[in-house]
């Protein structure tokens, strides 16, 4: 099967920053993947790589804070707060928050 997703998220750690971060953005936008998301724990980062628009090249935004949206995935996001949890989150809870009335 030849697909391609609309949208990778990625925990970096200190030793894979830069592979993640620079290398794997080219070879994602080159595949055709519109959107990659690259999570900075100990930065408390949340570096997203989108074309501003489509067809065009993808460019960094770096968001701390508030609602991560994407932009491939229409109504798909995330709290930042979510992934600065120490003990995590409960994803069943963070999936019905995002789906809200369309809820499991």
């Amino acid at each position: 099967v030849d697909a391609c997703p609309l949208l990778i998220v990625e925990v970096a750690g200190f030793d894979s920053e830069r592979r993640d971060l620079v290398d794997k953005t080219g070879e994602f936008a080159a595949r055709g993947v519109p959107e990659y998301w690259v999570v900075l724990q100990h930065r408390k980062q949340v570096v997203l790589h989108r074309p501003a628009e489509p067809g065009s090249e993808h460019l960094p935004e770096i968001v701390a804070t508030g609602r991560v949206g994407s932009t491939a995935l229409p109504g798909f996001w995330v709290d930042s707060a979510w992934l600065w949890q120490p003990a995590g989150v409960n994803c069943v809870d963070c999936l019905k928050t995002v789906l809200g009335d369309a809820g499991l």
